[in-house]
């Protein structure tokens, strides 16, 4: 409880954050398929990356065992299962299996920055980041800059 002079007496409560859904995405291998990443903290591991189909009821998580705020999500839908590609506060984060594995793409072609938009079209992953960028042809630095930036990673 808190007062302050001339005041009643005030109590704060602290009310828990409400998770912002990030970016939702079909499955291109399975339309009836959706998955979802929610930005900001959950207070535990995993309650970042969930999916879904028009028949369920339900969301599954299929987060890594990481809480940090998830911004964007691509899938590329070569083979089957599909991979997911998850942007995060700290770089993007890659499965291969559904979501049963994560493994983090490396800083060499992503920058471990920000990431808040993924694209995938045509063999190509390309992140946008706020404040740093890797050119995808070699391993220099962008210099940091107050704008969206984008890098490219062509994977064969």
């Amino acid at each position: 409880m808190r007062s302050c002079p001339g005041l009643a007496p005030h109590r704060y409560h602290a009310k828990p954050a409400r998770p912002i859904v990030g970016r939702v995405a079909f499955d291109p291998n399975d339309p009836a398929t959706i998955y979802a990443v929610l930005g900001g903290l959950s207070g535990f591991p995993g309650g970042h990356v969930f999916r879904t189909s028009l028949t369920a009821t339900t969301w599954t998580d299929i987060s890594p065992a990481l809480d940090l705020p998830f911004n964007a999500i691509a899938l590329d839908g070569s083979e089957t299962p599909t991979t997911l590609y998850t942007g995060t506060d700290f770089g993007v984060l890659r499965s291969v299996d559904g979501g049963a594995n994560w493994s983090v793409l490396d800083d060499i072609h992503f920058p471990g920055a920000p990431v808040f938009d993924l694209a995938f079209q045509n063999g190509e992953l390309r992140a946008a980041t706020f404040g740093a960028a890797y050119s995808p042809s070699s391993s220099q630095r962008a210099p940091r800059s107050p704008f969206v930036l984008s890098t490219t990673l062509r994977l064969e």
